[in-house]
């Protein structure tokens, strides 16, 4: 068991990542690049995802915590009925299960590295986020973060 599973854990995670440079940047790059389908691993507890709903995306978030996803799911609930039902959330162990596909693009918050154990975890997560793009959106729609 990993600390975020539990939710009383996945509130203080809540509470100290606040930044919103990197969501208002994602934002202006998907209305520029007239994205619609997106996949965020790692999810958490919404803090990408949830804006991304709002903007009039549909969005996949997977995460391996019941902790954060449960918290994500609470804030979900808060939100209009239209939103809720472009957010599909999915509890999956990230470094073993099948990804969906199908996606335009594909968002991994750098702070997703620092929670897998080895290069080749990383390099995992890197062929599978390349291998849920659409094949026509294959054209590095990765989007690095720096913190501001």
């Amino acid at each position: 068991m990993n600390g975020y599973e539990i939710e009383h854990l996945a509130e203080i995670y809540d509470q100290y990542e606040t930044q919103t440079h990197d969501v208002e940047y994602l934002l202006a790059k998907i209305k520029e690049l007239e994205i619609q389908n997106v996949l965020e691993p790692f999810c958490g507890t919404g803090r990408i995802l949830l804006p991304i709903a709002q903007a009039g995306c549909q969005i996949t978030g997977l995460d391996g915590s019941d902790g954060m996803l449960n918290l994500l799911e609470k804030k979900a609930k808060r939100l209009s009925e239209q939103v809720r039902s472009r957010i599909t959330i999915k509890l999956m162990d990230i470094l073993k299960a099948d990804w969906p596909s199908g996606f335009d693009l594909v968002i991994m918050g750098g702070n997703c590295f620092y929670e897998l154990g080895s290069i080749e975890e990383q390099q995992h997560i890197i062929r599978a986020a390349y291998q849920a793009l659409k094949p026509d959106s294959k054209r590095a729609t990765f989007w690095a973060m720096k913190p501001q």
